[in-house]
């Protein structure tokens, strides 16, 4: 009790000034759209931008999906996008914030191609998967579990996924089910923007704490879903709109859409609670020790990075031979956060050269 009592004292009082500053912010700025005559659009809906059921979802071109809903387990149901060949080995992709299923397509056509199950889900929280109540339910034990379960949930021969991709938070996720499972449920993992969490932990400096400035805004209640969802989620169109090509507006529309639905926000934004106030839990708390479990990867592992990454500065991948011993990390000039929308070619090129056994374990590019 008193360790909670302490935790929630602590946060009030770091967030407490960020809620107050931002709330100034965008008061302001609604102020001044209203004297301006301008009121913000509602979220884009309907067909092709993420509607409210599965047959409304984005049609990917030269690909056929199938789209299902997962029983995982403890309540938890996940949309899937599934295509490819159903006896073949199963790529299972995990997108990162604030994206959904829709974010693999280029990803998907190539695994397809080349013979896998090819199964994209809407992550906890996101889409038309479940949104659970209360930060807890976000913890990346649970998330975790999630992945691990959807071989099972797909009915297949077995539980092992051939290969575990993850993008962002989804990458995160991958890393700790990868360790949780071991070899037997996970035998290749691909991780792209997102650094071993112990790597992360290592190489953190001040001038990326400037650029994680968010993981502290979102940890105040309400102000990261004010920030994101303000004028029909704009927050989270300039988000994948960052350094990226021409073709924007539309695809910005699609993800700002997803990101509108009901309960969207806050499930995406508790994932970065739930990982704050897991540095406060008890040791024998079920993240805490996936925490601990994910401080070796036994797969061999591809991690993809871009040089212009807004996020994450390159730096963060030094060392991690030492987590992740059988791991290679290439570095992709010109490329930001999301390579596998704005470099597509070149994460499938990776991919394919990993996962034919030529991937070169233990190196750098």
């Amino acid at each position: 009790m008193l360790r909670r009592a302490a935790t929630l004292a602590v946060g009030l009082v770091v967030c407490l000034p960020i809620w107050v500053y931002f709330a100034l912010v965008l008061g302001a700025a609604r102020a001044r759209l209203w004297l301006c005559g301008r009121v913000p659009a509602a979220p884009p809906s309907g067909p092709g931008v993420g509607g409210a059921s599965a047959a409304d979802e984005p049609a990917v071109p030269d690909l056929a999906v199938e789209h299902s809903t997962l029983d995982v387990g403890g309540g938890i149901t996940l949309h899937a996008a599934r295509a490819g060949a159903p006896s073949g080995p199963l790529a299972l992709l995990l997108h990162g914030f604030p994206e959904f299923w829709f974010s693999w397509r280029h990803v998907m056509v190539a695994l397809a191609a080349d013979g896998y199950d090819v199964v994209a889900v809407d992550m906890r929280g996101y889409g038309l998967s479940s949104k659970p109540a209360g930060v807890s339910s976000y913890s990346i034990d649970r998330l975790a579990a999630d992945a691990l379960a959807v071989p099972r949930a797909l009915a297949r021969a077995n539980d092992t996924i051939a290969v575990l991709v993850g993008h962002d938070w989804g990458g995160n996720v991958a890393i700790h089910a990868a360790a949780l499972g071991g070899l037997a449920s996970v035998e290749r993992l691909v991780a792209i923007a997102i650094p071993h969490p112990r790597a992360f932990a290592a190489n953190f400096t001040w001038a990326q704490a400037r650029k994680s400035w968010y993981m502290a805004l979102f940890q105040a209640p309400l102000l990261g879903e004010a920030w994101l969802t303000r004028g029909g989620c704009a927050g989270v169109a300039a988000l994948v709109t960052a350094r990226r090509g021409p073709k924007l507006p539309r695809e910005a529309d699609m993800y700002a859409a997803a990101f509108g639905r009901a309960g969207v926000a806050t499930g995406a934004i508790n994932y970065y609670r739930a990982a704050a106030r897991a540095l406060f839990a008890h040791p024998a708390h079920p993240a805490r020790a996936a925490g601990r479990a994910a401080r070796h990867l036994p797969q061999p592992t591809l991690m993809l990075h871009g040089d212009r990454d807004f996020a994450l500065g390159a730096e963060l991948w030094g060392g991690t031979a030492r987590w992740v011993p059988r791991a290679r990390v290439v570095l992709l000039p010109g490329v930001g956060h999301w390579p596998q929308l704005e470099a597509p070619d070149a994460v499938v090129a990776a991919m394919r050269e990993f996962l034919l056994g030529g991937g070169g374990e233990g190196a750098s590019s």
